[in-house]
């Protein structure tokens, strides 16, 4: 689809340069313009460069605000000091891990996720009404409190719920424990980076039994679809700014930034807005306006923040920094590009696709069979390797410094291009390691 939309769109430039004596009436009535519009929503081309495409025809130009509202995400409808639930509906309905189960709320939440136009929220907010009371009438509310609500009319709770254990030892009498906990929020209340507080969250302080303090960890952690990350700001000090991060890790888990709410003014008036992450850009939503703008992530009127969870399964490049044991790369069907630079790292597995391996610093000792995948590019410098078993699809291997000191006969590896094994000791000539189409050898 995306060959397929580059190039379709230039044939669409081209033959709407060739039309400009179209007058307004026609050009939007065109089929060929409703065409040109689906293609660049769908595919992030109503950027600023490609704005210009339209400055060469005036009368299309002056009506630029008719067609931006085309590509605009719709906003939510303010029913009287409602900002708080407009704010809400943005973050929930864009949640875009979140399965909605069948119900009254769940439907008119779907409706919103496909609607083009300010969306009313009459029926929300009577459902809302239904399960509790301080919501009714106009009076301004908070937003946090309507989201978990909406989440609990929806019967959402369980793909925000994540598990953790902490475990603690007291290193002067040497007392274990095992504690299990389950939220479907994570609340902060001091004036830090939201990644510092959520350490936090997770290593609560203790002290044993013996009066002595103890060594917590987090043990084992189960993640959410959707992780909440709320604010209590009447706990925060002074004007400071909260900052917070477009990725997040919690015990080998990554989340990406999907959305949040910033409230402006004190705790019984005052403004709430929502920013919404979407695959086409950044968006700012004030009530039934929204337009295109980046999320701020440093600001002390920040309430709410939502991430979702990453997928790792469906993931193309895998590219890890952080210590890693043990790899399940089989259960990894789509990756294709792994990278692991300066950890400790036991590869057991691998998955059918990949085609680029990076293991460099990992305190190798053995790799598993790789001969039969597809990889072109193998580079597992600066290991411990006893032996090596490469693909014969590979083009590019790096194997300097290693301790490996004998090698297959590499003149059955027909498609290797680039060979660097300095630092080796091999107990072969190189004459009869290298094939003759090797392009780059270093030794």
């Amino acid at each position: 689809m995306y060959n397929q939309s580059n190039y379709r769109i230039p044939q669409c430039i081209s033959y709407i340069k060739q039309n400009k004596k179209w007058n307004l009436n026609q050009f939007f009535n065109s089929k060929l313009l409703n065409k040109f519009f689906y293609l660049t929503c769908s595919f992030k081309v109503y950027q600023p460069a490609y704005r210009n495409i339209f400055n060469n025809f005036p009368t299309i130009r002056t009506h630029e605000a008719v067609l931006s509202s085309i590509f605009r995400m719709p906003g939510v409808k303010n029913l009287g000091n409602t900002c708080y639930l407009s704010s809400a509906i943005q973050v929930l309905a864009n949640a875009s891990n979140i399965k909605f189960p069948e119900t009254a709320l769940s439907s008119e939440l779907q409706r919103f996720r496909t609607s083009q136009q300010a969306f009313d929220p009459h029926e929300i907010k009577e459902m809302l009404c239904l399960d509790n009371k301080q919501f009714t009438g106009f009076d301004q509310q908070d937003a946090n409190e309507a989201l978990l609500n909406l989440i609990n009319i929806c019967g959402l709770e369980n793909q925000f719920l994540f598990n953790w254990t902490i475990s603690s030892i007291c290193e002067s009498c040497g007392r274990y424990q095992q504690t299990n906990n389950q939220d479907i929020q994570i609340v902060l209340y001091k004036n830090l980076f939201i990644d510092d507080q959520i350490n936090e969250f997770f290593s609560e302080e203790r002290v044993c039994e013996c009066g002595k303090p103890v060594t917590l960890k987090l043990s084992q952690f189960t993640p959410p679809k959707q992780l909440l990350v709320l604010v209590q700001k009447q706990n925060i000090q002074g004007c400071s700014k909260i900052k917070f991060q477009n990725n997040l890790s919690i015990y080998n888990y990554e989340f990406k930034l999907n959305s949040a709410i910033y409230h402006q003014g004190s705790d019984t008036s005052g403004h709430y807005t929502a920013a919404i992450r979407t695959k086409s850009g950044d968006f700012l939503c004030n009530d039934v306006h929204t337009q295109n703008q980046t999320i701020h992530r440093g600001s002390p009127n920040i309430c709410t923040v939502s991430y979702e969870l990453i997928d790792r399964s469906k993931i193309r490049v895998l590219d890890l920094q952080s210590p890693c044991e043990l790899l399940k790369l089989d259960k990894m069907p789509f990756l294709q590009h792994l990278s692991i630079v300066g950890q400790f790292a036991i590869i057991d597995s691998y998955p059918v696709g990949l085609k680029s391996l990076s293991l460099r610093y990992a305190g190798l000792v053995e790799l598993p069979d790789l001969s039969t995948s597809p990889l072109a590019l193998l580079d597992v410098s600066n290991n411990k390797l006893k032996t090596l078993r490469p693909p014969k699809s590979l083009r590019v291997l790096n194997i300097s410094f290693n301790r490996i000191k004998v090698l297959p006969d590499m003149r059955q590896f027909l498609n290797l291009c680039v060979l660097d094994c300095r630092g080796l000791n091999l107990q072969y000539n190189y004459e009869y390691l290298v094939p003759e189409q090797i392009q780059i050898m270093k030794i």
